[in-house]
C-alpha cells in the first residue's frame, strides 16, 4: 500500500471513529487541541471569565463567525485586519480577553496587544466552542440568543462539541 493510500485510510477512520464515538471523541479531540494551541498568553476559563467582571472582551473570529454567534458584550476585532488602533479607546491596564474558535488565532492576537504595552491579557481557553460546551449562551448578529456556532472551517469544525454547527446566520 502506498503512502498516500495509508494516510487517507487512516483518515477515514480517524472520521467514522468521530461519527460513532461523536461526544466523546470530539470532548477528547477538543481538549487536545486546547494543549496544542498553547498558552503563550495567559488563559482564562469560561467561568474564570464571568468573574472579571471590568475585562473587555475580544473577538477574533470573521465577520460571518461573529454574525452565527458570538459571547454577550464581545466587541468583534477579526484577525486577519486586526490593527492596534482598533482598540486604542482602551486603557492598557484594562484586563482583556481575547477568543476565536478554539484559541489559536485569539492567541496571537493578545501576543499583539501585549508587545503593544496592553498589562492584563488572557485567551479564552478552548474559546467559543468550549464556552458553548460548557452550557454558556451566546448571541446572534441581531443580539437574540441562539444554539448555533460558525466551526470556521470543516477541520475545525471537528472541534465543536456542542451547539448547532452553521456558517449562515
Amino acid at each position: 500500500m502506498k503512502t498516500w493510500q495509508k494516510w487517507a485510510l487512516g483518515g477515514a477512520v480517524l472520521i467514522m471513529l468521530l461519527v460513532l464515538l461523536h461526544k466523546p471523541l470530539q470532548r477528547l479531540a477538543l481538549n487536545t487541541m486546547i494543549k496544542v494551541v498553547g498558552n503563550d498568553v495567559e488563559t482564562v476559563s469560561p467561568h474564570e471569565l464571568l468573574a472579571m467582571k471590568e475585562a473587555v472582551l475580544l473577538d477574533t473570529r470573521t465577520d460571518a463567525e461573529y454574525a452565527v454567534s458570538h459571547i454577550g458584550g464581545a466587541r468583534k476585532v477579526g484577525y486577519e485586519d486586526f490593527r492596534v488602533e482598533q482598540v486604542k479607546d482602551i486603557d492598557i491596564e484594562t484586563p482583556i480577553i481575547v477568543y476565536c474558535s478554539l484559541g489559536a488565532r485569539s492567541k496571537e492576537i493578545g501576543k499583539k496587544l501585549q508587545a503593544a504595552g496592553y498589562e492584563e491579557v488572557y485567551n479564552l481557553r478552548g474559546g467559543i466552542f468550549r464556552w458553548i460546551d460548557e452550557g454558556f449562551p451566546v448571541k446572534d448578529e441581531n443580539g437574540q440568543l441562539t444554539t448555533k456556532v460558525h466551526p470556521y472551517n470543516w477541520f475545525w469544525g471537528l472541534f465543536a462539541v456542542a451547539g448547532e454547527k452553521s456558517y449562515e446566520p
